[in-house]
């Protein structure tokens, strides 16, 4: 799944520039002009409508990608079982988050939210 978020991601950022800009090869000359006449008040050459998806596009893209790159930075700190990582002492099961839910989604992985009864740490762990 990460792959296809990635991709689509990509996808999404480059469609967006394709329908905000006209042309992926003069993207940045065409948005920074199409940008500049809708500051201006003067009429843009493109379709607002179109502009405002692509922009858009642009913008669901981009969180796609942050999404991608956290995940990827979380993924190294999941632990590997009921031990705690730190101290090494039993740990307890308690209630994962609304993103700790995305980020076993995103992964494909089934996690569980520990806490150590010892030093206290709480983090992620693969369900065993």
């Amino acid at each position: 799944m990460r792959r296809t978020i990635e991709l689509l991601s990509v996808t999404l950022v480059l469609a967006g520039f394709e329908l905000a800009a006209g042309t992926l090869s003069t993207t940045l000359n065409n948005f920074t002009r199409t940008l500049t006449t809708t500051v201006a008040a003067d009429v843009p050459n493109l379709p607002p409508m179109r502009f405002i998806g692509g922009v858009g596009l642009i913008v669901t893209g981009m969180l796609g990608l942050t999404m991608m790159v956290w995940a990827r930075h979380a993924a190294a700190n999941i632990s590997r079982g009921p031990v705690c990582s730190r101290c090494g002492g039993q740990t307890q099961r308690v209630k994962k988050k609304i993103h700790h839910r995305a980020l076993g989604s995103m992964l494909g992985l089934e996690l569980a939210r520990r806490r150590c009864v010892e030093c206290g740490r709480s983090g992620l762990s693969l369900l065993q």
